[in-house]
């Protein structure tokens, strides 16, 4: 559930403290005190909170106020949020790290057979995506992510000498891009990075 606090008529809004501490109290006392009639429930001495009508169980959305006022601060379920590569493979070309938000920026290529780009990589939508790594995962080079004084690749032409996510960030850091082949879990964060090999 989020938490909100909402902002009073005459402009003042229960603190991010206080709403914790009002909605923390409101559940410890929920299972002993709260019945099936949705009782109001009094918390801190001042607040009332009770769930909304038809709220079943207790993820119910909870509103709570302060009788006399019009301080209000109340849960509403949280929204799922939006992922979008989870458990897929993609062909991408890193342009950069964001430290603030801790996440890679990308964008999905594809290689161009025939005509002035052959065998190149070019943009297949042109949007720039951004994604966490996913903590321990793995990072493969070929031969500029981690040099090593020769090509270590797969069949495939992808990268399998062993690297670190530090160098992958401080290559991207540096405003080097990358091609590679990247791997997304289930929670959209990029669990493997095999750099493409270019000759």
């Amino acid at each position: 559930m989020d938490l909100i606090a909402v902002a009073a008529t005459d402009g003042t809004t229960p603190g991010c403290t206080e709403a914790f501490n009002v909605i923390t109290e409101y559940y410890a006392k929920l299972p002993q005190a709260e019945g099936p009639g949705e009782r109001v429930l009094e918390v801190r001495g001042k607040w009332t909170c009770a769930r909304q009508a038809g709220a079943a169980g207790s993820q119910g959305a909870v509103v709570c106020g302060v009788p006399g006022s019009s301080l209000q601060l109340e849960t509403r379920p949280s929204a799922a949020p939006v992922l979008k590569f989870p458990n897929t493979t993609q062909t991408v070309e890193f342009t950069g790290y964001d430290t603030g938000v801790r996440m890679v920026r990308f964008q999905l290529v594809t290689r161009r057979p025939g005509g002035p780009d052959n065998g190149h990589y070019v943009p297949v939508d042109g949007k720039t995506y951004r994604l966490p790594l996913q903590p321990g995962g793995t990072v493969l080079s070929a031969a500029s992510l981690c040099p090593a004084g020769s090509v270590t690749i797969d069949g495939q032409g992808y990268g399998n000498g062993p690297c670190s996510q530090e160098q992958l960030l401080r290559q991207l850091q540096d405003g080097t891009s990358v091609l590679a082949r990247i791997s997304v879990d289930g929670n959209d964060r990029i669990a493997t990075v095999k750099e493409i090999y270019q000759p």
